[in-house]
C-alpha cells in the first residue's frame, strides 16, 4: 500500500504545476459532492400535502359545467306563438334563431293572425314551415272574431291619410302601433314608395286583419301630380336635400349617390345611378326623366400621374387593370391617346368604354 502511495505520489510530480492545481481543485470538488450528498438527507423535512379542498373544488366545478351544458330535451307539440312562454318555446324542437325571431316580432308589437304569418318570420323556409305548421294552434280573441269595424264605428281623425306623405305621429292616431309606424316611415326613407292601397301589406308588422281596418282611410295622390311638382336635378351639383325632392329618394338613397358619385368622380349618365347599392329599378324609372347630366363636373385620373393607391379607389377598375396600366407606363413611357389602353390584355371594350370618360393623358 505505501509503494502504491509513493507511485502515484511520484507520478503526480510529473505533471507540471497547472496541471497538479487542476487535479487537486477537482479532487476537493469530488470531496466536496460527496460530502453534500451525506449530509444534506439530514436537513430535509417531510412535507405533507392535503389537496382534498381543491378536489372538491374541482368537482364542484365539473357539476357546474354538466348543468351548465345539459341540454333540454326538445320535443314539437302544439303551441300559440301569440302566447307561448320564453321557457316553453325553449323545449320546442326548432332552430333556435327562429325561436329567438318570434319573441323579437312578437315584443316589437307583431301578431300573428294564421299560420301562415309565420312565413313572416325570418329564416322560416319551407321546409321548416312544412314541419311545424301542424302544431301551430293561434286562438282567436274576441275582438278578432268580430267583424271589422266600419269607419264610422272607428275612433279615428275623419280625414284619410296618404302613406307616402303621412308623418309618424299622425299614423299613431289611425291606430298604427309605433312599431309599425316605425317601420312605414323607414320604408319610404329608403326610397320605398307606395302606389297602391295594398302596398301597405309590405310592411312589416301590418297584417291583413288591421289592414281591412284602416283601408278605408289610405288615400294615394297620384304619382303625375306628384312629379309635376319636382323640379329637375343635376346630379353632379345635387346635395342630399335636391336629391331628397325626388320621388322615393329618401335619407338614405340620396346618401349613397353622392358618395358613389365621389368614388366615380361623378356621373356622365343617368343609368349610373341603378349601380347604387340597392337602387330599385321602379324608383329609377320614376326619376329618370327628372335628373340630368353635366359632364363637365367630371373629375377626370391623370393615368401618367397617378399611382396604384389613386387608381385602385375607382369603381370601374380592378387589381389586374391597375397593374397592367402601370407596368405598361413604365415600360413603353407616358400614354400619348387613350385608345392605347383598349389594346391592354385585361381590357376589353366594355370595360373601356365604362372607364374611358373618367381618365386623361394629360
Amino acid at each position: 500500500m505505501l509503494n502504491l502511495w509513493r507511485k502515484i505520489q511520484r507520478q503526480f510530480l510529473t505533471y507540471s504545476r497547472s496541471d497538479r492545481n487542476a487535479v487537486l481543485i477537482l479532487a476537493a470538488i469530488l470531496l466536496l459532492l460527496i460530502f453534500a450528498n451525506r449530509i444534506l438527507p439530514a436537513f430535509r423535512t417531510e412535507r405533507s400535502h392535503d389537496f382534498s379542498k381543491l378536489e372538491e373544488i374541482i368537482e364542484d366545478w365539473e357539476r357546474k359545467q354538466a348543468l351548465e351544458n345539459a341540454k333540454p330535451e326538445l320535443k314539437l307539440f302544439d303551441f300559440d306563438p301569440n302566447v307561448i312562454t320564453r321557457d316553453q318555446i325553449e323545449k320546442l324542437d326548432l332552430p333556435y334563431f327562429i325561436k329567438q325571431n318570434i319573441l323579437s316580432y312578437r315584443e316589437s308589437g307583431g301578431n300573428f293572425s294564421s299560420t301562415s304569418d309565420l312565413r313572416k318570420i325570418y329564416g322560416m323556409n319551407d321546409s321548416i314551415f312544412n314541419v311545424v305548421k301542424d302544431y301551430i294552434q293561434i286562438e282567436r280573441t274576441q275582438s278578432e272574431s268580430l267583424p271589422v269595424k266600419t269607419k264610422a264605428e272607428l275612433e279615428m281623425p275623419g280625414t284619410p291619410f296618404d302613406p307616402n306623405k303621412v308623418s309618424a305621429d299622425s299614423l299613431l292616431k289611425y291606430g298604427f302601433t309605433e312599431f309599425q309606424s316605425s317601420n312605414l316611415i323607414k320604408y319610404r326613407e329608403n326610397g320605398g314608395v307606395f302606389t297602391l292601397p295594398q302596398d301597405l301589406l309590405k310592411i312589416y308588422g301590418i297584417d291583413s286583419v288591421f289592414y281591412l281596418r284602416i283601408e278605408d282611410f289610405i288615400r294615394i295622390e297620384s304619382p303625375d301630380k306628384a312629379v309635376n311638382e319636382i323640379v329637375r336635378v343635376e346630379l353632379n351639383s345635387a346635395d342630399t336635400s335636391d336629391l331628397m325632392k325626388l320621388p322615393g329618394i329618401g335619407p338614405a338613397y340620396a346618401s349613397r349617390i353622392i358618395r358613389y358619385r365621389e368614388l366615380l368622380g361623378g356621373y356622365y349618365t343617368v343609368e349610373q345611378l341603378l349601380e347604387v347599392y340597392g337602387f330599385p329599378q321602379e324608383v329609377y324609372d320614376r326619376v329618370s326623366n327628372q335628373v340630368f347630366i353635366d359632364t363637365v363636373k367630371l373629375n377626370k385620373l391623370r393615368i401618367n400621374f397617378l399611382e396604384y393607391p389613386e387608381l385602385i379607389r375607382h369603381p370601374y377598375l380592378n387589381k389586374e387593370q391597375v397593374t397592367e396600366l402601370l407596368n405598361h407606363r413604365d415600360a413603353s413611357g407616358a400614354y400619348k391617346k387613350l385608345e392605347d389602353i383598349k389594346f391592354l390584355e385585361s381590357f376589353d371594350s366594355e370595360n373601356f368604354k365604362r372607364i374611358r370618360p373618367y381618365i386623361t393623358c394629360r
